[in-house]
């Protein structure tokens, strides 16, 4: 996996954001390619689904999270850990993998 760092990267993180692949290098924080991580193809789609959860529970016209939905930020990075987990299971010992929570 190519990422800015111009070499392969061995350090990633799983971050959600907005519009974006939920797998990042940890150095450079160039968002990699799901599909070029060597993921089973379940584990992919639990990790784009919990992406595609990310913007329920934000105000884009405040830019912050919605007061009445910010339990759901707890439960997001929940998963999100538990996610972290399954990501380094299928890619240890070739990858160390990092879980970066959403802070509100």
């Amino acid at each position: 996996m190519q990422c800015l760092c111009y070499k392969s990267t061995s350090h990633l993180k799983v971050e959600a954001d907005f519009g974006a692949d939920p797998i990042w290098c940890h150095q450079c924080s160039y968002n990699l390619d799901i599909s070029s991580i060597p993921l089973s193809n379940s584990l992919k789609q639990e990790l784009n689904d919990w992406v595609l959860d990310f913007g329920k529970w934000y105000d884009w016209k405040h830019e912050q999270v919605i007061k009445s939905k910010s339990h759901w930020v707890d439960k997001h990075n929940q998963l999100g850990e538990i996610l972290t987990e399954k990501v380094k299971q299928e890619l240890s010992p070739s990858f160390t993998v990092t879980f970066v929570p959403y802070k509100h």
